[in-house]
């Protein structure tokens, strides 16, 4: 997990947008276009919606799988539900970060750029 530093300028310029953009992912894409720390925070917020996306469609999958044992099936869906649960947070701590700290930082569990 690395920090990302910003010039100070586009930090205070685009700060509530960016920080947003770790929820909603194209606020940032969409007010802010030029905006290196827009699109940084547009990026995590994509990431943290396609690890939502995987979660939820490995969910459905294992359901079908185990999901008719009682007790095993039941256990999958909740762990699933957990996981996606502990993603939420993890976003909503970081778009807090960014926001109040310029503290911008790379999701733990993926560290790749879509949004260039």
């Amino acid at each position: 997990m690395s920090v990302a530093r910003f010039p100070q300028s586009d930090y205070e310029k685009n700060r509530v947008i960016g920080g947003l953009g770790y929820l909603i992912f194209f606020l940032p894409l969409i007010l802010c276009p030029d905006s290196r720390y827009g699109k940084f925070c547009a990026n995590q917020g994509l990431l943290g919606l396609l690890c939502n996306f995987a979660l939820l469609l490995a969910g459905w999958i294992l359901r079908l799988i185990v999901g008719w044992i009682p007790l095993v099936g039941t256990l999958v869906v909740w762990v699933i539900r957990l996981a996606r649960i502990v993603v939420n947070c993890v976003l909503i701590y970081y778009a807090y970060l960014a926001i109040c700290k310029n503290d911008t930082r790379e999701l733990p569990f993926v560290e790749i750029s879509l949004i260039r």
